[in-house]
């Protein structure tokens, strides 16, 4: 069993029965912005496009057309 948490139409938090939580922070454009699972934080930065330019592990390059290359 989990208990969810919103606000808005946002889920913040995710806490599962063994007490692990899962927490979500989000930009003014409902994009993720971290995702914390308490034993590491992600981070997400985005271009003009919403593509993702860089998580904590690993930076995106795109071609004209937003291809992942």
């Amino acid at each position: 069993m989990a208990t969810y948490s919103f606000t808005g139409v946002l889920n913040d938090t995710i806490t599962y029965a063994n007490g692990t939580t899962i927490s979500k922070t989000y930009d003014e454009l409902l994009r993720m912005k971290t995702l914390d699972n308490n034993i590491q934080t992600y981070s997400y930065d985005y271009d003009k496009v919403s593509n993702i330019l860089t998580d904590s592990n690993k930076d995106y390059n795109y071609d004209d057309i937003y291809r992942v290359i």
